[in-house]
């Protein structure tokens, strides 16, 4: 806290360090500092508002309430140390210190009266919380300028502007829609929530909103098809990556001292729900997609030979295809990774895209939003898994059968045919041969008749194979 010294006439008087609302891990408090009964020192106050916090059913009911016990001590504070005039000679009754003066090189001699002694805390917390007098406006010309002092909202544009030149786009996304619903909480419930007062309590609260399933208005989303009171615990991890993710920004610049979000524990996710699809449940799927969505029959060949994510294929442009080399290009802002790669076209893929894009301008992207053909404007990535979704619910397929199933069959059907991991590595864009027998490692619905058919017996002559 800053020391409050004014000059009058000759004279130097030190008289107060006046109170200010703080909050830390252990919660809030005002604290001010008056002198001590030699007058040679400060002697710090705090009065705790704990319980003030808890009675108050909002921030903002809370911070006008604080504000308006720290707008009584600093009147009490000022009427108590009135400034000092000149005095023409020295009275019996005063006394006189040494204090130091900063801005000079020699101290100056002071005459001070004694002091009564100031009342007590508690009786000055009873007596503040009595007032109802309504928060000051403050000024443009005084409005703070401390990091700490700086509003949520505007710490996220600064992340979001110097991050937007490092990171790549398809980060960006993420990191912008996180903050954008956690402002729209925060002016919900935290409306003049400073970044220095974003403590772990309210990291905790945010999170637990969005287990819960709530959106950005406060509301619950509505989800016809998975009927789920909760997300999933990998979404709510999500959410606590990116709040570890941008308060470490933050407290880098200086905006608070701890990272709310970096004491959360990770809920378990638990294994991966999908499996391998055999190839005649790929065939009967592959008709019926012929049969009522040809579209759906590119993106399954796409996800199955050229391993592409759905995520991806929503990226791709019709200047990616080439025909000649029989691939297509993914370069780096368009990849999962952000690691560009070459996928492979077989020749059923080429010839179904040579006419799905023969009326294309090179820069369609391959799939448009809404209409399944190429056009300006991307697809989104739940137009393809709702599809999938209704024709496994019509075609009463296991749920694990799913769109990106279709890679991980992909990887293992590569495998299986003797391919090199390495190979089926770059292909599949991992960044180790680890994460390539990971996804390939899904349980085989035909394992067992296919160990029967092919594992060694244990005896010579025995030939009771399945």
């Amino acid at each position: 806290m800053q020391n409050f010294q004014a000059k009058f006439e000759g004279y130097l008087t030190l008289h107060y360090r006046p109170a200010q609302l703080y909050t830390n891990k252990l919660g809030w408090y005002i604290e001010y500092a008056t002198l001590t009964d030699d007058q040679k020192s400060f002697r710090r106050k705090r009065i705790k508002l704990n319980r003030l916090r808890k009675k108050c059913q909002t921030m903002m009911d809370f911070r006008t309430k604080a504000e308006s016990i720290v707008t009584t001590i600093n009147n009490q504070l000022q009427m108590h140390y009135a400034p000092m005039q000149t005095l023409p000679a020295m009275p019996q009754q005063m006394q006189y210190v040494q204090v130091p003066v900063v801005s000079q090189a020699t101290p100056v001699m002071q005459y001070i009266a004694p002091l009564p002694p100031l009342p007590s805390a508690q009786a000055e917390q009873q007596q503040a919380e009595q007032a109802v007098a309504p928060m000051p406006t403050v000024s443009e010309a005084s409005k703070p300028t401390k990091r700490s002092e700086t509003p949520v909202q505007k710490m996220f544009e600064e992340f979001i502007k110097e991050k937007s030149k490092e990171l790549k786009k398809t980060s960006m996304v993420s990191y912008s829609t996180f903050c954008k619903q956690l402002t729209e909480w925060l002016q919900k419930n935290y409306p003049t929530l400073t970044t220095g007062e974003f403590t772990q309590e309210i990291a905790v609260e945010y999170l637990e909103f969005v287990n819960r399933g709530g959106n950005s208005n406060g509301k619950k989303v509505v989800r016809t098809r998975l009927h789920a009171e909760r997300v999933s615990p990998r979404t709510y991890n999500n959410n606590m990556k990116m709040g570890r993710g941008v308060f470490t920004w933050a407290v880098e610049h200086c905006y608070l001292t701890e990272n709310p979000f970096a004491k959360i524990k990770k809920k378990r996710e638990g294994e991966k729900t999908r499996t391998i699809i055999p190839a005649e449940d790929r065939t009967r799927i592959f008709n019926y997609f012929k049969e009522n969505n040809p579209a759906m029959c590119i993106i399954m060949q796409m996800v199955f030979t050229s391993l592409i994510r759905p995520i991806e294929i929503t990226r791709i442009q019709v200047e990616d295809i080439d025909f000649v080399n029989h691939c297509i290009h993914l370069p780096g802002n368009k990849t999962k990774n952000g690691k560009s790669r070459d996928s492979r076209m077989d020749t059923l893929l080429e010839q179904m895209l040579l006419e799905h894009t023969k009326h294309a301008k090179p820069t369609d992207y391959l799939f448009a939003d809404k209409s399944w053909k190429c056009g300006k404007l991307p697809m989104s990535q739940h137009s393809f898994t709702n599809t999938w979704i209704d024709m496994r619910d019509e075609m009463k397929l296991p749920k694990e059968y799913q769109l990106y199933s279709l890679r991980d069959s992909g990887i293992n059907s590569m495998l299986e045919e003797g391919i090199p991991a390495l190979d089926v590595m770059q292909a599949a864009g991992h960044s180790d041969l680890s994460m390539t027998t990971r996804y390939g490692n899904h349980k085989n619905p035909n394992l067992i008749k296919k160990l029967n058919n092919a594992a060694p017996s244990m005896i010579i002559g025995d030939e009771n194979k399945a």
